[in-house]
């Protein structure tokens, strides 16, 4: 999970939803019920073309709109939502099924990964080269 510059509702939205699902694993678990993360990179919807965006004001106005132009190029170029429900129709009928599962590009499902492995400020440099901040 990665918190996105500009996007702060929407990355706090998916960590919030991280949190209760691994804390709901926990509770649901001596029933024999499984939860998983879908952890969907980049994926080729309608999402893109109908962000709303706020129009974006001195001082951030320059890093708001490369970082923005950065963020809707990956979306045009991300996965077939279909690869999605594959990997959703797969978690949905295995016998134990994982706790994490991230459908996306290679390049996008490394960065939760060197998020975990790498110095903090290694990693957060290397995400605001890829970024555009």
């Amino acid at each position: 999970m990665l918190g996105l510059p500009f996007q702060a509702y929407y990355s706090a939205s998916k960590f919030a939803l991280e949190g209760f699902a691994e804390a709901l694993a926990y509770e649901v678990q001596p029933f024999g019920i499984s939860v998983t993360i879908v952890e969907p990179g980049n994926v080729r919807t309608g999402f893109t073309d109908s962000r709303r965006q706020a129009p974006s004001s001195a001082p951030y106005a320059s890093a708001n709109d490369s970082t923005l132009a950065v963020m809707e190029n990956d979306e045009r170029n991300g996965v077939d939502a279909g690869k999605v429900v594959e990997v959703v129709h797969r978690v949905l009928h295995a016998r134990n099924p994982p706790r994490r599962v991230s459908v996306g590009k290679l390049d996008e499902r490394f960065g939760p990964l060197a998020k975990r492995v790498l110095p903090y400020r290694l990693f957060e440099r290397m995400a605001r080269g890829s970024l555009g901040v």
